[in-house]
């Protein structure tokens, strides 16, 4: 292959990532604050998120901070909103419900992470 083949190839490839890539269909407001909290570490969708799954489907850090929220519909109502209005709700609701919940899980005890299920192999036994 000579050069001019070779950057065409390559060109039709970058072309192809880009046009049949989907867009995320998330927001980052609860990872750039826990990035603000450990400036230190890299901080990833798959702290709250599982890989390669919906962004509906929580590891268990991300169903705790779900729950200590308190409010699942903190993404769905942020969906609905464009623009201007979808950064103000991010930086008046949603932010100030992470910092509140990163508090609370922050303080919590041993037995308490433990019956909220953070622990992987601690689960709740299943009835018969």
């Amino acid at each position: 292959m000579n050069k001019v083949q070779t950057l065409l190839s390559m060109l039709v490839a970058a072309v192809c990532v880009f046009a049949f890539s989907a867009p995320a269909n998330g927001h980052s407001a609860f990872k750039k604050q826990l990035s603000a909290k450990y400036p230190n570490k890299k901080i990833s969708c798959n702290a709250c998120h599982v890989d390669k799954q919906p962004k509906t489907t929580r590891n268990n850090l991300g169903k705790l901070f779900t729950k200590t929220m308190g409010n699942e519909k903190l993404t769905s109502d942020w969906k609905e909103l464009k623009g201007a209005e979808k950064k103000e709700y991010e930086k008046t609701v949603m932010v100030p419900a992470f910092d509140k919940a990163y508090e609370k899980v922050q303080a919590m005890t041993m037995k308490e992470l433990i019956e909220a299920g953070l622990f992987p192999g601690i689960d709740a036994k299943e009835e018969e």
